[in-house]
C-alpha cells in the first residue's frame, strides 16, 4: 500500500488533490488496521523527510516522490 501511494507521488503530472482523494478512497475500502500500520511506519520514519530535506534544491523524480509521501501523510 505504502509503495503503491509513492508511486502516485512520483508522478508529476498528478495534483496532490488527486493523490489526497486516492489516499481517501483507499483507506475506506482497506482494512482499518492496514492502513494504521502503514501511517505508524511513516510516522516512525518521518526523520528521514527531515534528513533528505536539505536536498531538495537537487532532487529527482525519486526524491520529489519522497517529499510528497511524507508532505501528504504526516
Amino acid at each position: 500500500m505504502l509503495l503503491f501511494i509513492y508511486n502516485l507521488c512520483r508522478e508529476q503530472h498528478l495534483s496532490d488533490e488527486l493523490i489526497c482523494n486516492v489516499m481517501r478512497k483507499y483507506q475506506a475500502y482497506c482494512d482499518p488496521q492496514e492502513w494504521d500500520d502503514m501511517m505508524h511506519t511513516v510516522c516512525h520514519y518521518r526523520f528521514i523527510y527531515y534528513l533528505l530535506l536539505p536536498f531538495k534544491y537537487i532532487a529527482k523524480k525519486d526524491l520529489i516522490g519522497i517529499y510528497r509521501l511524507f508532505k501528504m501523510l504526516i
